[in-house]
């Protein structure tokens, strides 16, 4: 069965790849933090040891305690299938994905400025909030209309991915059709092995498997039905905007998240990217910065919040953001501040 706008159910055929190479200026692909958190709560429920499996896939705990941060999806898929088996995988994927509209701020944010479920479908702008290449759609087939969800990512599996991308997509409907809503029939990639029982599906609903993309069957009168007045939580600038789409913003983000613990190396940026460290180079010259001032820029404002927010010592946090030499780690913060890192958490405490 094949739906408009190019979406081929039931294909044999891999699904499209997000090729990222870094003259057209495309970004790193990368997930929220939230959501591996979500994973990971779910292994420790399991009684599975999920910081060393995080440490092990690349991922320290450093960057897990700011839950708008990102990390590189590659990262993250090796955590998932290092760690759990396909009906595992399966079945706890769904449940990690929040229930709730207010847990997407993103995307409920994009939803908030549309009349309807149907127009801001139609505008095509309703995905890539809360993970990178997520894209939902609205197409036709057999006179019926299906909501779709297909995460576009180069190597993401079915089976790792479309449980979790059927509870987002729901929670987009039951925004307008009420909590207890569910579609008549579902379309998803993974094995019809795959329990039922763990996706909570009601009995009516008809259930396929083995096909090209996540989709549900959704009516025109809910497509059509006015889109909830916005509410602060979903706009809520503390839960994260949009990933960044350029070159040295996502660089910029992926930083952030491993300035503690590990910092990435460029030859670690260049990996995940598909391109020679020599190329990546030369697109962020173009750009005008350089990786080194990137690292730097990114440890410095780590050390600002450390300074800020814990009661660590200055040798404490020049440890904790990898330096080896505390006065080495004094004089690059006084660089940065004007004033050294006792100086500058004195200054602020006194201005509290």
């Amino acid at each position: 069965m094949e739906l408009d706008h190019g979406l081929r159910i039931g294909c044999s055929s891999e699904r499209p790849a997000a090729d990222i190479t870094m003259a057209d200026g495309r970004a790193p692909e990368l997930i929220r933090v939230r959501h591996v958190n979500a994973y990971a709560q779910a292994m420790c429920s399991m009684g599975y040891d999920a910081e060393g499996s995080l440490e092990r896939a690349g991922i320290p705990g450093g960057c897990l305690v700011d839950d708008t941060a990102l990390v590189p999806l590659p990262y993250f898929e090796q955590f998932l299938s290092a760690n759990w088996s396909g009906s595992e995988l399966s079945e706890f994927s769904y449940h990690a994905a929040p229930g709730n509209l207010s847990d997407y701020c993103g995307l409920a944010g994009q939803m908030a400025g549309f009349g309807t479920l149907r127009h801001a479908l139609e505008s095509g702008s309703v995905g890539a909030a809360e993970m990178t290449n997520l894209t939902i759609r609205l197409a036709s087939s057999q006179r019926k209309t299906w909501l779709y969800a297909a995460p576009l990512s180069r190597g993401s599996t079915g089976l790792a991915w479309s449980p979790y991308l059927l509870r987002s997509i729901l929670a987009l409907v039951r925004a307008v059709a009420g909590d207890m809503w569910w579609p008549d029939r579902v379309l998803l990639p993974c094995p019809g092995a795959k329990r039922l029982e763990s996706l909570d599906i009601c009995s009516y609903a008809q259930v396929e498997f083995g096909m090209g993309a996540v989709a549900i069957q959704v009516p025109g009168k809910i497509l059509d039905r006015t889109w909830p007045s916005p509410r602060a939580e979903y706009t809520a600038a503390a839960d994260g905007g949009e990933i960044p789409n350029d070159l040295v913003g996502a660089l910029r983000a992926l930083l952030k998240s491993f300035s503690r613990d590990r910092p990435l190396q460029l030859s670690t940026v260049a990996q995940l990217t598909g391109c020679s460290a020599r190329s990546l180079q030369r697109e962020l010259h173009r750009a005008g910065v350089s990786y080194t001032t990137l690292t730097q820029e990114a440890r410095f404002l780590a050390a600002v919040q450390l300074l800020a927010d814990t009661d660590s010592t200055v040798t404490d946090v020049a440890y904790e953001l990898g330096y080896s030499d505390p006065a080495h780690f004094s004089r690059a913060f006084q660089r940065n501040a004007g004033a050294s890192p006792r100086a500058f958490r004195e200054l602020g405490h006194a201005m509290v």
